[in-house]
């Protein structure tokens, strides 16, 4: 079973910080401001 972790943070930073950890460790995710 897959993992999709949804992100949702007013900053970009955060949002690309945690998106490059999670791709890193190959969890999908789906990113909104």
């Amino acid at each position: 079973m897959s993992k999709l972790v949804m992100i949702i943070d007013d900053s970009a930073t955060v949002r690309k910080i945690v998106e490059v950890s999670l791709r890193r460790e190959g969890i999908d995710y789906v990113s909104y401001p």
